[in-house]
């Protein structure tokens, strides 16, 4: 499926690796309007630190919205104050606009609408969201699955990362 390209999203912000990634294959880091962060496992959400500089530092100038579960204004201060000391007090030359998410309750972003859900994936690096995202007519289910995906089967897409329990 191919959306509409002023729209991108990231259901984590896979490390340092994903910002080579998207030049390697010339996607256009302008272009992110929202990342959607689906919980605080540094593979998920690690990179974001990168991408916020990558905007700063090639003088970005739209608006970017990061949306994530609750406590991730204070996570991502942190984690950008450990990799770059005094970069999350710094003044962007683009608008930040940090959302904290709640299971259950919808939010919208533009033309995108954000279900979140709760997932269950290990006692760390949470609270988990699941994300069912609506955007140009079309449904779409973005999470890490540790356990059964309702309600995916009506959907255009599914994006999902399945870790199965360990079996004895």
């Amino acid at each position: 499926m191919r959306l509409s390209p002023r729209l991108a999203f990231g259901v984590g912000w896979r490390g340092a690796s994903s910002l080579p990634a998207l030049k390697r294959n010339d996607i256009s880091r302008e272009k992110i309007d929202l990342v959607l962060i689906t919980h605080f496992h540094g593979d998920h959400f690690g990179g974001l630190p990168f991408l916020m500089l990558d905007a700063q530092f090639t003088r970005r100038t739209r608006p970017l919205v990061i949306a994530g579960p609750q406590g991730i204004e204070r996570r991502l201060e942190q984690v950008m104050e450990a990799l770059f000391e005094n970069s999350s007090k710094r003044e962007r030359r683009f608008d930040l606009r940090i959302v904290e998410l709640n299971p259950e309750a919808p939010a919208r972003f533009g033309a995108v609408g954000v279900m979140p859900f709760p997932v269950v994936h290990g006692d760390s690096g949470g609270p988990f969201l699941g994300y069912r995202i609506e955007v140009e007519g079309r449904i779409i289910f973005a999470a890490i699955f540790t356990t059964k995906l309702l309600g995916a089967t009506r959907s255009d897409s599914i994006i999902s990362r399945f870790i199965a329990p360990e079996i004895t």
